[in-house]
């Protein structure tokens, strides 16, 4: 929307980072105890000898793309924002699995390949083709070969499993 920063984030790499800044959003402008954060991002309990390098950088990496939206306002004991303009952020923790968003490309688009869904989604070929795989074993899409060219497309069962379930008339 007009008048909000995005703040850029790479795909997988970059979604603690994503979920460290959606925390602190949430609790701005008031700054959240180092260890209260580190527990709600990562999902379990902070030891500084354990985690406090892997800890700093992820803090880091969020002062880096918080730029020109705001800045990560930080000392020993908690971790806050300061926001210059409003900003938008993905929160990777609510987001639709990879697996989900194929299917629904699939769903509307019909029988592509790999690479034209990895096309659609803004994702790399081998991530769609990661997510593709169990899917076609669970039954979910269908793989369709023709020569070299590999398509996967959706089964439409709305009408043909719930026909199999219904008993037969004596």
């Amino acid at each position: 929307p007009p008048g909000f920063e995005p703040v850029a984030l790479a795909q997988r790499r970059d979604a603690r980072v994503a979920a460290v800044i959606v925390e602190l959003l949430q609790q701005a402008p008031t700054p959240v105890g180092r260890a209260a954060l580190f527990e709600a991002v990562y999902g379990f309990a902070f030891v500084p000898s354990k985690h406090e390098s892997t800890f700093r950088m992820t803090l880091h990496r969020v002062g880096n793309v918080m730029e020109p939206a705001g800045k990560l306002v930080h000392d020993p004991a908690s971790v806050g924002i300061s926001l210059r303009r409003a900003c938008l952020v993905t929160d990777p923790r609510v987001s639709p699995s990879l697996e989900e968003r194929v299917l629904r490309v699939l769903g509307t688009a019909g029988r592509l390949t790999a690479g034209e869904i990895a096309g659609q989604l803004g994702v790399s070929v081998r991530a769609v083709q990661l997510a593709l795989k169990p899917l076609t074993e669970e039954g979910a899409c269908q793989k369709e070969r023709n020569g070299r060219e590999l398509r996967y497309l959706l089964e439409d069962t709305t009408f043909h499993e719930p026909t199999q379930l219904r008993p037969r008339a004596s």
